[in-house]
């Protein structure tokens, strides 16, 4: 299981016989592992099962049910019914995120209703150590139905817009593609597709671990 919220950090439970055996930390690298053994197997398997309920309720999730909808959104970025179907999922979960992609989503159909945009500050300013995380939270973002679409880098990163280039995977600027990589997992910026540096503005391409950018014209430029 996963928890994207505080980490990333994946606990894995496997059952060996009457032992319940439990390797956990980091996303890629569960490095550590204890184990438990029950006088029966029947035991181990109920041991399991109040395990996975514990997990479910510190905010751990099964790691495929929230990837394949979250790649769903970053496949089609535009389609809205995956937006709708991920909320659906969080709200369940006991997620805020849910309510807020729900909100977003009415806002973005009814933008004369000051009602939602009320809503949507509440929920942000009462859950934002949730929806930002702690290395981006005070850049200028743009958000649309829940997740961050852009954030303007101009100031924290220590490249200049020529370095940055067209249509290029970002190996040497170690610091922007840190950066960008650092906002892009965090489970509200899944959707990041753009990025502003000193007023010029980038289309992201992810791929694994990489990240290339492609310059956008803009007016006057």
């Amino acid at each position: 299981m996963i928890d994207l919220e505080h980490g990333p950090r994946v606990v894995v439970l496997t059952l060996e016989g009457p032992e319940l055996v439990r390797r956990f930390g980091g996303l890629h690298h569960p490095r550590h592992s204890d184990w438990k053994r029950y006088p029966t197997p029947a035991q181990a398997d109920a041991g399991l099962g109040l395990a996975l309920h514990r997990l479910r309720a510190a905010g751990y999730v099964f790691a495929g049910e929230r990837e394949d909808m979250l790649a769903a959104i970053e496949r089609e970025p535009d389609e809205v019914a995956h937006y709708r179907v991920y909320a659906d999922w969080l709200i369940i979960q006991g997620n805020p995120h849910g309510e807020l992609i729900q909100l977003m989503i009415s806002a973005s159909e009814r933008p004369d209703d000051l009602a939602l945009g009320a809503a949507i500050d509440r929920l942000r300013h009462r859950h934002r150590h949730r929806f930002e995380g702690k290395s981006w939270r005070a850049l200028p973002t743009v958000w649309r139905w829940g997740f961050v679409v852009e954030a303007d880098l101009s100031g924290v990163v220590w490249v200049a817009p020529d370095e940055i280039g067209d249509h290029r995977v970002l190996r040497d600027q170690v610091g922007l593609r840190g950066r960008i990589l650092g906002i892009h997992r965090h489970p509200c910026a899944r959707a990041l597709r753009r990025i502003r540096v000193w007023g010029r503005l980038y289309k992201l391409t992810f791929d694994g671990g990489t990240v290339a950018t492609t310059r956008v014209p803009t007016a006057g430029s």
